[in-house]
């Protein structure tokens, strides 16, 4: 099954498959942020994850890397 992008990427940094589920990775976000820039958004996307496995630590499998 194909399915249309609502939004499609403008520049797609990654494109494969894993079986038959088709991961497409975009750097639309931060390709023309500053290295500070992207260490913000890191720390922000960090923060975040941070609230969800303190939120149900539980689904987290720590053992896989």
């Amino acid at each position: 099954m194909v399915t249309k992008l609502l939004n499609p990427p403008k520049h797609v940094a990654e494109d494969f498959y894993i079986g038959k589920t088709h991961i497409i990775i975009s750097d639309d976000y931060c390709g023309d942020k500053t290295p500070e820039d992207a260490e913000l958004i890191l720390c922000d996307v960090a923060r975040y994850a941070l609230k969800v496995f303190r939120a149900n630590p539980l689904s987290v499998d720590w053992r896989e890397g």
